[in-house]
């Protein structure tokens, strides 16, 4: 213990400590997993997707209920599932692509991943086992999509299966080793709701962009003769809805009183 160390260091030590154990035990248990695979002679490449993750997942809980040099306090199931999206999925991505709140991952390298979480950037305890892992994960999700990634190019943009952004660089053009951002595709629009939330917009501005998206929309049909756009101009007289309802009540007198009077124009 160094009484110099403040508590925030001390924690970002510990969690280091435990990552690189963990790797250390993903990397132990994947060579073992492909010497296994090797040995028994498992032909991966007439599996449709399912068995494959299937035998494989067998095969990682087998190896480390035999293993002998893993960590007392590891957590085996966690292992088990890093090591099998590392073999057949994205790797530690599946893990930050399936929570909700994430918005952004951006992997710097293997062992540097900063995520996007309620818009604020923080970085992931989260990594990849190597550079090599990396360039596995960016080769799954390309080769769908019937694009490569090589040193003569270097550079790729692809989306996911649910329409999540990828953008991948490798060496040469990446000086720091493979890099990955995924912009994910959002599954909830955002509601009117949720901009007051955030504090885009004040609940009586929203009031008033609904009440003033009404009235256009109600307002009378353009005739079938007029070819020319609608021009709107805004004058302040008395609104033709209730200033006691509570759609007027949420919003400024000063903006309720203002309402939009629509002229169509004809062709001279």
């Amino acid at each position: 213990f160094d009484p110099n160390m403040t508590t925030r260091t001390q924690a970002r030590v510990q969690t280091d400590a435990r990552v690189a154990r963990m790797n250390k035990a993903r990397q132990m248990v994947h060579t073992k997993l492909i010497s296994v695979m090797d040995l028994r002679r498992v032909d991966v490449s007439r599996m449709e997707e399912q068995e494959l993750r299937t035998t494989t997942s067998e095969l990682i809980r087998e190896i480390i209920s035999e293993a002998r040099d893993l960590p007392p306090d590891l957590d085996h199931e966690s292992l088990a599932k890093q090591v099998l999206d590392e073999v057949v999925g994205l790797g530690p991505l599946e893990e930050l692509l399936a929570d909700d709140p994430v918005t952004e991952i951006m992997v710097n390298r293997y062992d540097e991943i900063f995520i996007e979480r309620g818009g604020k950037l923080a970085e992931s305890e989260i990594t990849f086992t190597s550079d090599n892992a990396v360039l596995q994960a960016i080769e799954r999700i390309v080769a769908p999509l019937g694009r490569r990634i090589d040193e003569s190019s270097p550079m790729v943009d692809a989306r996911l299966k649910d329409g999540s952004r990828v953008n991948a660089v490798i060496p040469p053009l990446a000086l720091k080793g493979c890099n990955i951002t995924i912009r994910k595709f959002a599954k909830n629009k955002l509601q009117d709701s949720d901009l007051v939330k955030y504090g885009s917009v004040t609940a009586g501005m929203m009031s008033f962009l609904t009440f003033s998206a009404i009235t256009i929309s109600s307002s009378a049909a353009l005739p079938a003769r007029s070819p020319m756009p609608l021009m709107v101009h805004s004058t302040c007289r008395q609104p033709a809805f209730n200033p006691a309802s509570e759609l007027a009540t949420a919003m400024p007198r000063s903006l309720w009183q203002c309402t939009e009077k629509i002229a169509f124009s004809e062709p001279g």
